[in-house]
């Protein structure tokens, strides 16, 4: 049997109206299509009680392994790359060249006319490690196009195999609520699998009074009479929204508050590096 959380995340919904922290089924996530996903009700619960606001506002919810072949690996791709240029361009200045040229030219070449296979020395390592790098590039390219929604198995796979130390580091990240604009669940059914499921933060979606009603108490997307309630909600693949859990405190005020964080912060200019070195006495 595989290994469970013991910390009592979740616990059992109350049907006929929704609350903070109520998890529900039939929800939507952009670039999800096709995959199972639930919703996270944040709207506050005072105002869902006093029938202060006509929308419900929630997050979306999406098994950890649907997000591994999609958010994870263009995450994973974006750090792969910054990485692998910023090695390029030392490879290029500690050879004397300007890494500005692979601005201007494919890298391919430049890095063939700059490193003839005929070079020896440091100068033959170094062209052998750029090599290596352009063909990690290259294929991080490939596995960038928009093309597929998501990545196969064996895509990501070797994503990962590209930079082992990057893919674990990013995984670690999501599991410890490190990862900005994500957050991690083991479970979010208190009689549920605890197989990971990733809330995505950015992601901020609406359901109209009529519809968050409907959803309370359990309605039918395919053959529910109120369309235009349900409209909102998910028809692919076919599902039955409902609340199938209530994440508790403090794990649903824990959520709130990285969701607060992550559009209440404020960025600020730097001190001007002349003054930093006055005041540090440098």
């Amino acid at each position: 049997m595989p290994p469970g959380d013991s910390r009592q995340l979740v616990t059992r919904p109350a049907w006929g109206n929704l609350r903070q922290g109520t998890i529900f089924s039939g929800a939507i996530a952009d670039g999800y299509s096709g995959c199972d996903v639930h919703g996270i009700v944040i709207t506050a619960h005072c105002d869902l009680t006093h029938g202060k606001v006509p929308l419900v506002n929630y997050l979306p919810a999406v098994h950890m392994a649907d997000w591994f072949s999609r958010d994870f690996a263009a995450s994973l791709i974006g750090r792969i790359r910054s990485d692998l240029n910023a090695r390029l361009s030392d490879i290029l200045r500690s050879e004397g060249y300007s890494a500005t040229i692979l601005t201007v030219h494919d890298r391919r070449r430049a890095i063939d006319a700059l490193f003839p296979s005929t070079a020896r020395g440091k100068s033959g390592t170094r062209g052998d490690k750029a090599r290596e790098i352009v063909n990690a590039l290259d294929l991080l390219d490939d596995l960038d196009r928009p093309a597929p929604e998501s990545l196969t198995s064996d895509q990501l796979a070797a994503l990962e195999e590209i930079s082992p130390k990057f893919a674990s580091r990013l995984r670690v990240e999501c599991l410890r609520n490190a990862l900005n604009g994500y957050y991690f669940l083991s479970h979010i059914d208190s009689e549920g699998p605890h197989t990971g499921f990733v809330v995505l933060l950015r992601q901020i979606y609406h359901l109209p009074l009529p519809t968050a009603l409907a959803v309370a108490n359990g309605t039918d997307l395919q053959h529910d009479t109120l369309s235009s309630a349900i409209s909102p909600l998910t028809r692919d693949p076919p599902e039955f929204a409902m609340p199938i859990g209530q994440l508790v405190s403090p794990y649903l005020e824990h959520l709130m508050q990285n969701f607060s964080t992550l559009f209440a912060r404020i960025g600020i200019p730097d001190l001007p590096q002349d003054l930093q070195r006055h005041l540090a006495g440098g």
